[in-house]
């Protein structure tokens, strides 16, 4: 009985901590019905998935969230040490369920091991419109690599919104070929973007031309 009593209490703790504007949720937080409810009101969210094992239960959690509507009013979403598959299955939710989101302004991965796969889900999303509010992308850290960021070069520059204000590609492994596919003549430069940060990645004097 005061195991359960604590217990509650516990639970009780973190509800109340999530019901504010700001919320943090790490894999290693008990995610309840009762604690999904409170997150409806949450304009910040940071989910961190480090020392999840696997992480992939979390993130069917959020997709559960995300499929009810229950983060309409989502501002900032930070989500830390997401897998490849992870981001795949993550993206995949958000178009089979048609979720749209329409108050997220900052969509950060950083940190994160998101590569082909998962780049390209992100670009299906971004094609699909259903992040259309979002103003900042930020993707450091990761391992997005040339490849992936072929993928995501035409959605960015199509985007309403990022075109125009801040993304973050840093430490990717992005070379020369990534850039030429981000600035494809064909397709316009991305001229109102107001930052684009691409440091510590592996662009030569050839890619840094390209951005004259």
């Amino acid at each position: 009985m005061k195991l359960l009593k604590e217990r509650r209490q516990k639970t009780d703790e973190l509800c109340e901590f999530l019901d504010t504007s700001c919320t943090y949720l790490c894999a290693k937080q008990s995610i309840e019905h009762k604690c999904c409810r409170k997150l409806r009101k949450a304009t910040v969210l940071w989910l961190n998935l480090s020392g999840a094992f696997p992480p992939t239960p979390y993130v069917q959690t959020f997709g559960m969230l995300l499929a009810t509507n229950s983060l309409s009013q989502l501002c900032r979403l930070h989500v830390r040490s997401i897998q490849d598959e992870d981001m795949l299955l993550f993206m995949n939710g958000i178009c089979d369920q048609q979720v749209l989101l329409p108050s997220l302004t900052v969509l950060d991965f950083a940190g994160g091991n998101i590569a082909l796969a998962g780049a390209a889900a992100l670009a299906a999303v971004l094609q699909r419109g259903a992040l259309s509010s979002s103003q900042d992308l930020i993707l450091s850290y990761n391992n997005i690599a040339d490849d992936g960021l072929k993928a995501l070069a035409a959605p960015l520059r199509k985007h309403p919104n990022i075109s125009e204000n801040s993304t973050s590609l840093a430490q990717n492994g992005i070379g020369d070929e990534g850039i030429a596919a981000l600035l494809a003549p064909e397709e316009g430069v991305l001229a109102k973007l107001s930052v684009l940060i691409l440091r510590e990645n592996v662009i030569t004097d050839v890619g840094c031309t390209m951005m004259d």
